[in-house]
């Protein structure tokens, strides 16, 4: 899988990775396959900043995929490496 390659090497490098993902199932099919947390608009706003916490300030958690709830509000500056799969195009905020 071509995420999962581009998830390594850049883990390899010590990289900050989110995975934009528009598709539900996809979101979990790839958090699952790559054992890295995911949130969507099934999980929870506490879970949702546990797992932000989590990605800013430790190195337990290097990867996270995100659907559509991150395209407003999320402020990830630790992030340096942005993967987009399956998105439906348009004007992307996540882009920004």
């Amino acid at each position: 899988m071509s995420c999962q390659y581009l998830v390594d090497l850049h883990t390899k490098r010590g990289d900050k990775i989110i995975i934009f993902c528009d598709v539900k199932w996809a979101v979990e099919e790839y958090a699952k396959r790559l054992k890295v947390p995911f949130i969507n608009g099934d999980v929870s706003h506490s879970e949702r900043m546990g797992i932000l916490n989590y990605f800013q300030q430790t190195n337990q958690v290097n990867c996270i995929v995100i659907s559509r709830v991150g395209d407003t509000s999320f402020d990830l500056p630790a992030a340096n490496v942005i993967i987009q799969i399956s998105f439906h195009g348009g004007a992307r905020r996540q882009e920004a």
